[in-house]
């Protein structure tokens, strides 16, 4: 998400830099060469929306974990009483039985 968002950053700055010339060379034409605000504003919003939207969703991955280490949940891997699809899984599924069992 991190190179999306600098490849927006990059394409906006090379835009930037394209209507700056391409102003110049209209002012030199024309007086009175300024893009209308009311051009510019839809633009804008449009192209940082997805840069918002891009750190917030840092900080939440940042929460999560920080929430998994604090809960010190496993990265992958199972636990030593599951057994892989490999074996079955008939060791999970018969100690699920015999909680149902107790209960």
């Amino acid at each position: 998400m991190r190179v999306a968002v600098q490849e927006l950053h990059d394409s906006l700055q090379s835009l930037l830099d394209a209507l700056k010339q391409e102003e110049s060379e209209d002012c030199e034409a024309k007086s009175g060469g300024i893009m209308p605000l009311m051009e510019v504003i839809p633009a804008a919003t449009f192209a940082s929306l997805p840069i918002e939207i891009a750190s917030r969703v840092d900080i939440a991955v940042g929460t999560v974990k920080e929430l998994a280490e604090m809960c010190e949940f496993k990265v992958g891997g199972r636990s030593g009483s599951e057994t892989s699809a490999a074996d079955g899984g008939i060791a999970v599924e018969m100690e699920t039985v015999k909680v149902l069992e107790r209960v």
